[in-house]
């Protein structure tokens, strides 16, 4: 398991043999800062060589855990997605 730091927020990578699971996926408390995911997040996914998530979890749907997430699911093939309501 790895941290990511993704400046603010919450992002956890796990990765075990070939599959990877991102829980949370950090950014601002900003809603409109929908580019998180593509200039903080995305980036750290890609140089770790994670170009593809067996899951995606949101703990809860705050801004700082939510954000980055839209950007991966956009531009990973994510095999599930599990969104708890917190």
């Amino acid at each position: 398991m790895e941290a990511l730091d993704v400046g603010q927020g919450d992002s956890l990578l796990l990765r075990w043999n070939e599959h990877a699971l991102l829980v949370d996926g950090g950014g601002p408390f900003d809603q409109e800062a929908r580019d998180f995911g593509r200039t903080r997040l995305l980036p750290k996914l890609l140089d770790r060589g994670v170009t593809r998530l067996d899951a995606v979890v949101l703990t809860h749907p705050h801004p700082d855990h939510a954000l980055g997430l839209f950007t991966v699911v956009e531009e990973l093939p994510v095999g599930r997605l599990w969104l708890f309501a917190g």
